[in-house]
């Protein structure tokens, strides 16, 4: 008996699988849209001044064990139609390295104690931002999302079987199938 070429799953897996999928990637998308939609907004916010009130930096152990990586933390007080708020948005970008000198150099440029001038969303005061816009690492979660409906796309092939067409039976005219 020859073999189809096809993964095959049980329909209920594949479909258990499929909605897993695509409802954490609408989850993810959701969020990672709402990001760049506040990143593009930003640059027209309220500026505002700021104190930073704590630089530091985070480190983190690499999730394969090739070694550790980096993340700026940097907080800022602001006052916004007389009431405060504590803000810690660098920028709207994906802002960890594995190159420490990177990082180093992000909390350098706030000390604690520096006056900077902050962008503030004035429909939602304790959204601001250091940084405002974006960058193409901005974009990060969204290629990821885009992944990951790659990867529902691949269980609905893989459930239902879709053929690519090397596998079916080919019969010469006049010879059918009885």
């Amino acid at each position: 008996m020859a073999q189809s070429g096809k993964v095959k799953l049980s329909p209920v897996v594949g479909i258990i699988l499929c909605v897993i999928v695509f409802l954490l990637t609408g989850i993810k998308l959701h969020y990672d849209l709402k990001f760049v939609y506040a990143a593009f907004r930003s640059p027209n916010w309220v500026v505002v001044d700021s104190s930073i009130i704590w630089s530091h930096i985070s480190q983190h152990e690499d999730y394969d064990g090739v070694g550790p990586y980096y993340s700026p933390e940097v907080g800022y007080a602001y006052f916004f139609n007389s009431n405060s708020y504590v803000g810690s948005q660098i920028q709207y970008a994906a802002m960890n390295s594995s190159i420490l000198s990177r990082i180093q150099a992000i909390v350098d440029r706030y000390p604690v104690k520096k006056e900077v001038k902050i962008y503030c969303n004035p429909e939602n005061p304790s959204q601001s931002v250091l940084e405002p816009g974006f960058s193409v690492n901005s974009w990060y979660g969204i290629i990821m999302g885009i992944f990951c409906l790659g990867l529902c796309a691949l269980c609905v092939w893989m459930c239902f079987g879709i053929s690519t067409g090397k596998d079916r039976d080919i019969v010469p005219p006049g010879e059918g199938k009885d």
